[in-house]
């Protein structure tokens, strides 16, 4: 993006807007930079947002919520030699099975597919002869739209019994755009232009800062970059220099062309 910006300003092309170069921390940890931007009023005015996270290079205008809870199973301690205190690891292992299949799966976006539900931590015990009173799960819930925080608590809450409590940690909630939007007509005649790609337009399963950076203003947004769909995190993620050359040409051209005179 700064390559591009730097395209635009040595070809000497006047913009009728501004471009506003926007980047953020913590985008994993609860988007909290994105959240910071949003409190600070950093983006008021703002007509559109165009988000590089890795997509191929392919058009991308929805993307997944993510709903991070926190489940703890509650029992009573004791001590092995005297089969005493209630196993908190059972209780939790109980209503852990009770959701493994995905309770969530018949929540489906043509763009997004299922809702989706993954176990990502558990933590429980604190020496080998004692019965454990507490064990403690987190979730990663993937959203899609017809699907609310309270509504997920409600089906999850059914599945257990007192000894079972769940919190919410956070929620990025889906956020899906109007294909027909003249911002989504602007980044696909760019990519074709580019890359000579058909103008479709595709979702994804991650979550991006535009979760929070979108809804406020309420303005039109799109996902393109460099970097394969799939290989982020992966230890052998890596981006084409081709298309980093191609994203820089391509925000460039949505850029000169959504902000023409």
């Amino acid at each position: 993006m700064i390559a591009a910006a730097l395209m635009i300003k040595t070809s000497g092309r006047t913009l009728a807007g501004d471009l506003i170069l926007a980047f953020s921390a913590g985008k994993s940890s609860s988007c909290l930079g994105a959240k910071r931007m949003i409190e600070r009023g950093d983006l008021e005015g703002a007509g559109a947002l165009l988000v590089s996270e890795p997509s191929s290079l392919s058009l991308l205008i929805a993307e997944t919520g993510a709903l991070w809870l926190d489940i703890t199973a509650a029992g009573t301690i004791g001590h092995v030699s005297a089969g005493g205190g209630e196993n908190a690891i059972l209780k939790l292992m109980d209503f852990l099975n009770s959701i493994r299949d995905n309770p969530f799966a018949n929540y489906t976006h043509p763009l997004l597919g299922p809702g989706t539900l993954a176990i990502n931590t558990i933590s429980f015990g604190s020496a080998i002869n004692l019965t454990p009173d507490t064990a403690r799960a987190a979730l990663d819930i993937r959203t899609v739209p017809g699907m609310t925080t309270d509504g997920v608590l409600a089906s999850l809450r059914a599945r257990c019994g007192p000894e079972i409590s769940i919190a919410a940690r956070d929620h990025k909630p889906p956020v899906v755009v109007d294909s027909d939007d003249p911002f989504i007509a602007t980044c696909q005649a760019a990519i074709s232009a580019v890359r000579s790609a058909a103008k479709t337009v595709g979702g994804v399963t991650y979550f991006s800062d535009s979760c929070v950076l979108a809804p406020a203003p309420g303005v039109p947004r799109a996902i393109i970059g460099p970097g394969e769909l799939g290989m982020s995190g992966q230890r052998n993620e890596w981006v084409a220099l081709d298309a980093l050359h191609d994203a820089a040409a391509i925000f460039g051209e949505i850029a000169s062309n959504y902000l023409g005179n």
